[in-house]
């Protein structure tokens, strides 16, 4: 199978916990993949390191096996036309670029590189991102009033609020989205402590479930949430809240109540928390949320998803294709490089098989529902103290 004509940029994503490198074609399918776990360091209780080079090495295995893959299948390395990169944030480790050793108390200007290793060596890396602004580019949440949320074992949402930096006065981060051309786009953030980790929860301490995609079925067994309220502040609840001494806490256990209602109130958890967010960002932002788009492990939920939209009554779009923070960093790349002159460009990008969820209950009934989360929110206060 040839490759004459086919455009292709490659993506390093660069996780907490592993590294991938991934090959996609310019309508933003995913041709080539190779993923690596790599040694998780705790020297002493609260600790947390990884090893720089153990990273590197990793990356650089990642693309050697994509690599292979993608030359399988009858490509040429010769139509990547770039490498963009998206890696995990808050810490950082500062390589001096000729020796490739630490380099300690210098200021150096942004650079964009290319490899200096790997069957790449030499390629381009013509974007770099954040993994949350990477996965808000990969969404295509170009214009303000667009915003992501990624259903990890926390969630993480972005919300663009266009050109000018706004400074949040409901307990939300102001970042930076992106910057193409020169042209930097802002955007406010909030956090979810507890997300996919609340079904691991009841994976591993109370055994409803075998495994965490068994959730929904669990959940389905049931019309409802029976009355209960679940407030999954396992370690204290972030944006917008940051109640440091709040615990995990339910409300309106009955006789009645079974796995079933657990299940379903513990999905509704992280959708109820997702709308307060999304709120305090449109009371911060002024700019109106006209839909969501999602991504992560827990958006493969239908149930989820569709409680997520009832619950804050504008529709979810789930793209088929859902590696959108490796794609964030490929588009970053490919606007470099002339692969796409714009965004206008890139409308078709990751739009095949799109599933769209539409709220299925009123405003009134999603109002109430919400009100008792945030009655229950109050209740749950002071519990470590």
């Amino acid at each position: 199978m040839g490759s004459i004509g086919q455009t292709f940029l490659g993506s390093i994503d660069q996780g907490t916990t592993s590294s991938r490198f991934l090959i996609f074609s310019a309508a933003g399918d995913v041709v080539a993949s190779h993923q690596l776990e790599f040694r998780q360091i705790y020297p002493q209780p609260g600790w947390h390191e990884h090893d720089p080079l153990e990273i590197v090495s990793s990356v650089e295995k990642c693309i050697d096996g994509a690599v292979a893959s993608f030359e399988s299948q009858g490509h040429s390395i010769k139509t990547i036309k770039a490498i963009g990169i998206t890696n995990q944030r808050e810490t950082t480790v500062v390589w001096d670029k000729d020796t490739g050793g630490a380099a300690l108390q210098r200021d150096h200007p942004e650079g964009y590189g290319s490899l200096a290793s790997t069957v790449l060596k030499g390629f381009r890396i013509t974007g770099c991102l954040g993994d949350q602004s990477a996965a808000l580019v990969g969404q295509k949440a170009f214009t303000p009033g667009l915003a992501k949320n990624t259903y990890g074992t926390g969630c993480f949402l972005l919300y663009n609020i266009g050109e000018t930096p706004v400074i949040s006065k409901h307990g939300l981060l102001t970042t930076v989205a992106f910057d193409f051309n020169g042209k930097v786009m802002y955007a406010l953030e909030g956090s979810i402590a507890v997300g996919g980790s609340s079904v691991k929860f009841l994976v591993n301490n109370f055994g409803f479930i075998d495994k965490s995609s068994d959730i929904s079925a669990l959940a389905e067994t049931v019309e409802d949430n029976g009355g209960l309220v679940f407030v999954t502040a396992f370690s204290g609840l972030f944006a917008p809240y940051w109640i440091d001494d709040a615990r995990g806490t339910m409300f309106g256990i009955t006789t009645f109540t079974n796995r079933g209602h657990v299940a379903r109130a513990t999905l509704e958890a992280t959708c109820f928390q997702t709308k307060a967010i999304l709120d305090a960002m449109e009371k911060d932002s002024g700019h109106k949320l006209t839909e969501l788009a999602v991504d992560g492990g827990m958006c493969n939920s239908d149930l989820t998803m569709q409680t997520q939209s009832d619950i804050i009554s504008i529709p979810v779009h789930r793209p088929a294709m859902r590696e959108t923070t490796a794609l964030g960093a490929a588009i970053a790349a490919g606007l470099a490089v002339g692969v796409w002159q714009g965004i206008e460009d890139l409308k078709t990008v990751n739009t095949d098989g799109c599933t769209v969820f539409t709220p299925a209950i009123t405003k009134e009934e999603a109002a109430s529902k919400f009100s008792r989360w945030e009655k229950a929110v109050q209740m749950c206060k002071g519990w470590a103290n």
